[in-house]
């Protein structure tokens, strides 16, 4: 039971149980001892309280130069404990000469600088492998560099991990989420593609699609990133269908969808349709991929 992870809240105890906690969302001693006793556990959440200075923000970029700056004041204004790792894709219009520019002002601010296979997909795979391999972070959060994403929803994401998720999702789909600012077609297309993408791939979660993540890292390592299919904005999908088949929980906070800031979305018709038929990829593939994750077992080398 080395590894068993413990949720804290009293509904999921009263499921997985069978003795509820005294309060909804705290620390119980007897429902924990109950917990162990029984041997279960709810994968992706430790037990522990996930305290900012232990999470990473990764922020994938290409020709953000217009948005990097002012979104790096704002996670760091949130929280300066945190810290943010760029991913940037050899932008030609100087986005890694702004960050590197940054890093005098922020000593938790760092860049990977991706000159090759460069793409959404594999800058946040290369992403997770850096964060893990240090073994430094608890959680590791994704947001965007267009402020899609407001970086003040973070400290409610980290609640929702802390509260036993083992991700928390910025929803937009769920009561309390809103669109500002975003033009009716978006509007359809989004609503359409996760309720597309939530049929096909079983996933209990109104927004398949959202790119703003809070994972623990436990919850990563369950996975094996090196068997990941998806190329473009259909590795969401992808990456909430392996985390819910892992059996990680996922909860969704709602969350505004404003539109960007600057500079022009990345989505084209090519994309959209990529991901029209990828769920169907994930689906077929589902098997072998656990078969791959059941044989193959990936390990990080100690940060030094």
């Amino acid at each position: 039971m080395a590894s068993c992870q413990v949720y804290w809240s009293s509904e999921k105890f009263v499921e997985y149980v069978g003795i509820p906690c005294l309060s909804t969302h705290a620390f119980h001693p007897a429902a924990c001892a109950a917990a162990l006793f029984a041997g279960r556990c709810i994968p992706g959440h430790t037990g522990r309280m996930i305290e900012p200075s232990h999470v990473t923000v990764l922020i994938p970029t290409y020709n953000e130069a217009e948005n990097i700056s002012l979104i790096i004041d704002e996670v760091f204004h949130v929280d300066p404990a945190l810290s943010v790792l760029v991913l940037d894709d050899n932008s030609p219009d100087g986005t890694a000469a702004i960050v590197e520019a940054k890093k005098r002002q922020y000593p938790r601010l760092r860049i990977l600088k991706r000159m090759h296979d460069r793409g959404f997909a594999r800058s946040y795979l290369d992403g997770f492998r850096r964060v893990l391999a240090e073994g430094a972070s608890a959680a590791v959060i994704t947001m965007d560099a267009d402020f899609s994403h407001e970086p003040k929803e973070i400290p409610h994401l980290l609640r929702v991990l802390n509260n036993g998720a083992g991700v928390a999702l910025g929803s937009r789909h769920v009561k309390g989420g809103k669109f500002l600012g975003i033009s009716l077609w978006r509007r359809v297309l989004s609503r359409f593609a996760n309720s597309y993408a939530r049929a096909i791939l079983g996933l209990p979660i109104h927004d398949c699609t959202s790119g703003y993540i809070a994972m623990s890292t436990s919850a990563l390592r369950a996975l094996d990133l090196n068997s990941f299919r998806s190329e473009g904005y259909g590795f969401l999908f992808e990456l909430k269908h392996r985390l819910h088949r892992s059996g990680c929980r996922l909860v969704e906070h709602p969350v505004r969808w404003p539109d960007r800031h600057q500079g022009k979305s990345k989505i084209s018709k090519k994309i959209i349709w990529e991901s029209f038929l990828l769920p169907w990829k994930i689906k077929f593939s589902a098997g072998a991929i656990d078969a791959a994750q059941h044989k193959t077992r990936v390990s990080y080398p100690p940060s030094t």
